[in-house]
């Protein structure tokens, strides 16, 4: 079952990085992992604001 999933990724990686050729592609892909990382980041610190407020609050 592993293994087969293995598989299954290193697959997706070839296609992947036949894609990345194309400078469009990368561009593109570049552009969504940038988002994605902004996203993540703008979610810790709205989590990590909460709980600080919420830890005031308690504490106050």
């Amino acid at each position: 079952m592993v293994f087969k999933l293995w598989l299954y990724f290193v697959h997706l990686e070839y296609h992947f990085n036949k894609l990345l050729k194309y400078k469009k592609v990368k561009k593109v892909v570049n552009g969504i992992a940038f988002l994605y990382f902004v996203l993540l980041l703008y979610t810790y610190i709205a989590y990590t604001c909460t709980l600080l407020i919420y830890t005031i609050s308690f504490y106050a």
